[in-house]
């Protein structure tokens, strides 16, 4: 009987050190392994020194952002590289501060497409627009959402400033079957 006694108090307190451990060491380590996000449009690469400057959608300030060979990288949905990547594709990066500097886990592209016309119907509310493309009599359906940026003569205005009519240039990201206007400039 002493014998059992002895390996169950032996399992206990191995049981006690390990949840001490575990309630312990992870606290040190989540803080340096949780992804950061970042979503914006690129504004420089430089392959040679393995970063990507973005432009944030949030506020519009220039961050940089380095990749590594562990970095994931795919431009329109296919495995890429940062030498595919091009200046205003717009990207949703995963990252972590290593050393004070933001290195990638993981980056998402998409090129930077742009349509340009007349628009034909809008919807405040919803957030939609129709151009009548110049290049054809062609119709396209467009999306706006959060980060859509709205400019006319350079200064930012709202989607209710656009009216039918008005000539546009829609500069957007395909998703889900969709086109999301991240830029609607009016056109003189």
């Amino acid at each position: 009987m002493n014998r059992r006694y002895r390996a169950v108090i032996v399992m206990l307190l191995s049981g006690v050190f390990l949840i001490g451990l575990i309630q312990i060491a992870p606290a040190g380590k989540a803080s340096a392994k949780k992804l950061k996000r970042l979503r914006g449009t690129i504004a420089r690469i430089s392959s040679g020194n393995n970063f990507i400057g973005v432009e944030r959608a949030a506020d519009g300030a220039r961050v940089r952002v380095y990749v590594n060979d562990s970095s994931n990288i795919d431009l329109e949905h296919e495995d890429s590289g940062i030498e595919h990547l091009g200046v205003d594709d717009h990207v949703d990066i995963h990252y972590k501060v290593i050393n004070g500097k933001r290195v990638s886990s993981s980056v998402s592209a998409t090129a930077e497409h742009d349509f340009e016309g007349v628009i034909t119907s809008i919807d405040i509310v919803a957030g939609t627009l129709s151009l009548q493309l110049e290049e054809s009599s062609n119709t396209v359906d467009l999306t706006t959402d959060a980060d859509t940026v709205y400019e006319i003569d350079d200064a930012h205005v709202s989607l209710s400033a656009f009216a039918i009519g008005d000539r546009a240039e829609a500069h957007y990201r395909e998703e889900s079957d969709a086109f999301v206007v991240t830029k609607l400039e009016k056109d003189d």
